[in-house]
């Protein structure tokens, strides 16, 4: 390269940097537009990976619930988590049928813990009573409490109890 020419490009790439300076100011331009408010809007976001797969979707749906979603390689949700209606949070465990397994949350504003079979039936629910007590029951396949542990009946003893399919006690303690 003769010297006139590189000249000519030392040149032009000074200049071709001074230009795209002025012109493509992006980090420091976004991190700016962030603190004034000027962001990209929108009720949902699908972000995919490289193959065009789904791998995180978030938005507002039709009935006001916030809700973001994580999806596997093959674009298979597994976790998702929003805000529910009420005003709770929730965070869902999804398994490879797309069925929740486990659920972890508030309900008015009481934390829970839930466990799910296959079928989407409560099997083990742990979770804060009313009055702020600790209560776990265990489940059968139908939903209903077989072994509960906790606050019971009317008065807030915690005791542990054995019930029937029909929830009648079969055994407690105390």
């Amino acid at each position: 390269m003769r010297r006139k020419e590189l000249y000519v490009a030392i040149f032009a790439g000074f200049i071709g940097g001074a230009l795209s300076n002025q012109f493509f100011q992006a980090i420091p331009a976004f991190a700016s537009d962030l603190t004034r408010g000027r962001v990209l809007s929108v009720q949902k976001l699908l972000i995919t990976d490289s193959n065009g797969v789904a791998r995180v979707g978030m938005g507002v749906t039709d009935d006001g619930r916030v809700t973001m979603a994580i999806s596997d390689q093959k674009g298979q949700v597994r976790i998702g988590f929003g805000i529910l209606n009420s005003g709770d949070p929730s965070l869902d465990f999804y398994d490879n049928n797309n069925k929740a397994r486990m659920v972890v949350g508030l309900k008015d504003q009481a934390p829970f813990l839930v466990f799910d079979d296959a079928a989407g039936i409560h099997r083990v629910l742990l979770r804060e009573t009313p009055g702020g007590s600790p209560h776990l029951d265990f489940n059968d396949s139908t939903g209903s409490p077989r072994a509960t542990m906790g606050w019971i009946g009317e008065k807030a003893d915690t005791s542990l109890a054995f019930l029937d399919g029909g929830g009648k006690r079969i055994w407690q303690a105390p």
